[in-house]
């Protein structure tokens, strides 16, 4: 039986250690525990939730309005370095087939799995004539800026881009697609693909 009255029934309680084998034992203050308590309060908890602000941008206008403004940077580059009464012409129906294309790159970069590459494959072998190149260039970048991407393929050091935009030969036809996938944060994976093809001058 246990009577909680009677004192003497109680167990004593074992003393805190005034010291250790490192020093003596100090009392935690005030101050230690009031921040130790907003340290706790600041770190987030195991099953709070985050929310990621949807994207406002509207990447069917901006995919519209990039690529205007590409085809008339294309344009005035032949202009300025082949010829000023070169002119430039663009292909819609392949313009169109490269869509395709993008999208399979951007497929790959996040599931390591590239979709309708072969379907693009074909498309583009029907299209381009018997006899004539084709010669494509996609790129990818982070942004929609569109001074910094022509910037980019323009002074490319790679020798792709820059023999695409001087190409010179019978029946030039240029293609131009842009594709902007949007997520959260308003962040952004912008690819680029311009295309030629071209039946080259007899050697």
């Amino acid at each position: 039986i246990h009577d909680l009255d009677d004192r003497r029934c109680w167990d004593r309680l074992p003393r805190r250690p005034t010291s250790t084998a490192r020093g003596p034992v100090q009392e935690p203050s005030s101050g230690d525990a009031l921040a130790r308590k907003l340290i706790e309060e600041s770190l987030p908890r195991v099953n709070a939730s985050f929310t990621l602000r949807p994207s406002i941008m509207n990447p069917l206008e901006m995919e519209e309005r990039m690529e205007q403004q590409l085809m008339r940077h294309v344009e005035q580059y032949r202009r300025d370095g082949l010829s000023p009464s070169l002119q430039t012409v663009w292909d819609d129906e392949l313009s169109y087939l490269l869509e395709p294309a993008l999208a399979a790159y951007e497929s790959e970069r996040c599931v390591g799995v590239a979709f309708g590459n072969e379907d693009f494959q074909d498309a583009v072998r029907r299209a381009t004539p018997s006899g004539h190149q084709f010669k494509g260039y996609p790129v990818c970048f982070g942004h929609t800026q569109v001074e910094k991407i022509w910037a980019s393929i323009s002074t490319s050091k790679a020798r792709v881009p820059v023999d695409l935009l001087q190409t010179r030969g019978q029946q030039v036809r240029f293609a131009l697609r842009v594709k902007v996938h949007v997520f959260p944060e308003d962040v952004c994976a912008t690819w680029v693909m311009l295309a030629v093809r071209v039946l080259p001058f007899d050697p």
